[in-house]
Order: C-alpha cells, then sequence, then structure tokens
C-alpha cells in the first residue's frame, strides 16, 4: 500500500473531516512544486498564462501557505504584464491546483473502496464526513450508507460537546472545566458546513 493509504488512515482517527485535512495538506505541499516549475520552466509558465492562474479559492491557499513569496511575485509579475500588454483581465480556464486535486480524488477513492473496512474500524469519536465530500468522493452504496451512518454518530458527539460548552461558558461558570474535546467542537461544526480544513493542516507521511 502507498503513503497515501497510511496517511488517510492516520487521518481518519483524528477529529474532522479526513479528506479535508488530507487536501489541504496535499495542496500545500503541491503548490512548492508548482511554483518552483513555473518559475524556471518558460513552457509551463505559458501554460500557465494560457490557464488564467489560480481559481479564487486556491490564490487563498497560495496566500495563506506562501510556498515562495518571490516564486508568487515572478509568476504574478508575469499574469499582471500578459493583462496590461493584452488591455485584458485573464479568464481561469483550468486551475492547476484544481486539476491537480482532481487526479488525486481517483486515487483517494480506489483507496477508500478497497480497505474500506480498515479505515471504518479505526474512525474516530469527532471524524465525519463534511457535506461536500459526502457528495464529491465516489463509493459503493454500502460504504456510502456506513459511512453517513458513523458520520451522524460523530456528529451526535460533537453537537454535544458543543451544547456543555455553550453552557459552561455561562460567565458564572468555572472556564477551566471546559474540555479539550468542547473547545474543539464550535471549530469542528464550521468545518462541517464549509467544507474544508480551517484549523492548521496536519503533517502527512510525505512531508518527510
Amino acid at each position: 500500500m502507498d503513503k497515501t493509504y497510511y496517511d488517510l488512515l492516520e487521518l481518519f482517527s483524528e477529529s474532522g473531516c479526513p479528506i479535508c485535512s488530507y487536501k489541504k495538506t496535499f495542496e500545500e505541499q503541491s503548490l512548492d512544486g508548482l511554483f518552483y516549475e513555473f518559475v524556471t520552466d518558460p513552457e509551463i509558465r505559458q501554460k500557465l498564462r494560457n490557464q488564467g492562474g489560480f481559481c479564487q479559492d486556491h490564490l487563498r491557499r497560495v496566500f495563506d501557505a506562501r510556498p515562495s513569496i518571490l516564486g508568487i511575485s515572478i509568476v504574478y509579475e508575469d499574469l499582471l504584464n500578459t493583462s496590461l500588454k493584452n488591455e485584458n483581465y485573464p479568464v481561469i480556464n483550468h486551475c492547476p491546483l484544481c486539476q491537480i486535486w482532481k487526479d488525486k480524488i481517483h486515487h483517494l477513492e480506489n483507496i477508500l473502496q478497497k480497505r474500506w473496512k480498515d479505515f471504518k474500524s479505526i474512525w474516530g469519536e469527532y471524524t465525519f464526513f463534511c457535506t461536500v465530500h459526502q457528495n464529491e468522493i465516489k463509493l459503493t452504496s454500502s460504504i456510502r450508507s456506513e459511512l453517513q451512518e458513523l458520520t451522524l454518530k460523530s456528529l451526535k458527539n460533537i453537537d454535544e460537546n458543543l451544547k456543555s460548552f455553550i453552557q459552561k461558558f455561562d460567565y458564572q461558570a468555572k472556564k477551566d472545566t471546559i474540555t479539550i474535546e468542547e473547545s474543539n467542537s464550535w471549530q469542528e461544526v464550521l468545518e462541517f458546513f464549509a467544507g474544508q480544513r480551517l484549523r492548521k493542516s496536519h503533517h502527512i507521511h510525505s512531508r518527510k
């Protein structure tokens, strides 16, 4: 089994959506390689010009991750200069990071299908599939049913923590009685509805 399997397996035991967590770190890692190629390879830079650059969502990822400030400056000066010469704004045809993730999804689906029992057995108490990835990841009907059942159970656990957090946050309550699980609950519920990892990225094996 490849590194992706072990990366996912680790994330399935932790709180939040494992696909969101994997995606955030995967994209941050991919940006390092992409900007190196954009700066050093003229043909790939031309391809990026034709594509119109990154989509809005992934530009935010670029801003947050900042793989190379010099690289970002060089690439986007080039895009800006092209726009000024052509006297028009670029139209984003194919975001390079969207395409990389689209290709990766198929690999994730294959791993989940083949080794679902492994992932199911390690499913954490606060693990869930977010609203986006319940639809984006294509799985068999039986696996999807089990996944939804496990997600529902985790969301109920998070809801209990969230209710307790709200109650304990009353000015009369002692703040030191709030548990880590309770303090995480509001972040977890935001991630469920947002369909993305909002907390700090997990380190996955391929970073080593």
